[in-house]
């Protein structure tokens, strides 16, 4: 079915305060040890950007701004950052902690309600039965939160009276990432029947904490790529919250360390595909995903458009769920909210979104990330990347000169490969049909 987007806001330009001349060009990072943080720092200054540093503040003040700088990046973690407004010469903060209205920082209020896994299931849901008259996003791995009664319920009525204990699951811990907390239960195992049996006991199980977070996901059958898992990490970038645009960009594949055999359970290494795990990156475009399709030509009728590339199809998926992810928060999350407080008229933000592929080609949204790392080995992907953030810093940029003159954000002219997936300007959202055969 075809949901009626007629429900999104659809704002006139907004006209901000112009940069200063003294602050054009001007930018300020804040990062520890990350590799990536310095390939954009030279980027930016071999693009005639000049760095910025603040004034060192207390050790209480892990991230301090002053009102300088222009463009501002910050990749300590956000629940550390503070803003304030610096005395140089006493080398106190004074006044609120508020920026220029004129300067761009890349953070947001509210992150956590999107990037924690069990505020992003529960989220997504309500939109799917909202929006789309689904009971769960096409996109969205059947997902359980063990700390919502009602769904705890639904899992466990899966279990006992359905099939349940047939199906292999991965139970994630809500508020970590790099691999932690995550573990894998096979069809009729010991552990997935303790699961079941702490669940259903008198007592609140772990599971059911609020504070713990847990969410339990069915096991995909991811694609492999040279007999190890994969999964693919796309970025995104929030080019404006006032109004509300949103891009796309192809990012890479990631392999897990180890041979995988979708029966080891037992094997974490098998499965997560992330760096602190020791996974590997490659370039998406070394996926051949039209040989893939040609040896297994019943998906190709089934389930792709005919004449679109395999490549196409999965690329298409993956906007369609960042689109419709954008839509379930926007209102709220990426709204003028998201930089309440902060003093500034307009913001931006650069995040992440990783998604599998299964064996059918169907692509599913495993999680949202805010701050994703920078850092990539592969001098292939490093490339693409750079090219990425030149474009992702031309894109701030070009905002704020078209809005300061008051026109329209879009279309921007310096947009490289980014792609529109939302944008408030004219009612904009991606669509794909997802072609699950359960729909």
């Amino acid at each position: 079915q075809t949901p009626d987007w007629s429900g999104i806001k659809v704002k006139r330009p907004t006209k901000v305060t112009a940069v200063p001349s003294f602050a054009k060009k001007i930018f300020s990072l804040t990062y520890g040890d990350n590799q990536g943080m310095d390939t954009l720092t030279r980027l930016l200054r071999h693009s005639g950007w000049n760095q910025h540093r603040p004034p060192k503040q207390n050790k209480y003040d892990k991230l301090a701004i002053d009102s300088i700088p222009y463009f501002i990046m910050n990749r300590n973690n956000p629940k550390n950052f503070r803003i304030n407004k610096v005395n140089i010469r006493r080398k106190e903060s004074k006044g609120p902690k508020l920026l220029e209205p004129w300067q761009r920082f890349n953070q947001m209020n509210g992150y956590k309600i999107w990037e924690e896994k069990d505020n992003f299931a529960l989220h997504m849901k309500h939109y799917a039965r909202t929006y789309l008259g689904l009971e769960s996003p096409p996109f969205l791995p059947r997902t359980f939160v063990l700390h919502n009664k009602e769904e705890k319920q639904q899992f466990l009525s899966l279990l006992n009276e359905q099939d349940g204990m047939n199906h292999a699951y991965v139970l994630k811990k809500g508020t970590v990432n790099n691999g932690q907390g995550v573990s894998f239960h096979g069809p009729q195992s010991e552990s997935l029947n303790e699961i079941k049996n702490q669940l259903g006991a008198a007592q609140t199980s772990e599971f059911e904490e609020p504070t713990n977070f847990y969410i339990i996901q069915e096991h995909l059958h991811a694609m492999t790529y040279n007999n190890s898992k994969m999964d693919t990490r796309m970025f995104w970038m929030v080019a404006s919250v006032n109004p509300l645009v949103v891009l796309f960009h192809k990012g890479f594949v990631r392999i897990s360390s180890e041979a995988y055999e979708e029966d080891d359970f037992g094997n974490p290494g098998a499965h997560l595909t992330n760096g602190a795990r020791g996974g590997r990156k490659i370039q998406f475009e070394n996926l051949d995903l039209d040989h893939y399709l040609q040896m297994n030509p019943e998906l190709n009728e089934n389930r792709i458009p005919k004449g679109m590339s395999a490549r196409d199809h999965v690329m298409n998926q993956m906007k369609a769920a960042l689109g419709h992810f954008v839509r379930a928060f926007g209102d709220t999350f990426f709204s003028t909210s998201s930089i309440e407080g902060f003093g500034t008229e307009n913001g931006w933000l650069f995040a992440a979104a990783d998604f599998l592929i299964d064996q059918n080609l169907d692509v599913w949204f495993i999680e949202p990330q805010y701050a994703p790392s920078l850092n990539v080995g592969d001098i292939g992907i490093s490339l693409h990347l750079e090219k990425m953030y030149l474009a992702m810093i031309n894109i701030v940029e070009e905002v704020q000169e078209r809005q300061s003159q008051g026109k329209y954000v879009l279309p921007l002219s310096k947009i490289g490969e980014w792609e529109v997936v939302y944008s408030e300007e004219d009612g904009y959202l991606y669509q794909y049909d997802f072609y699950r055969k359960s729909l």
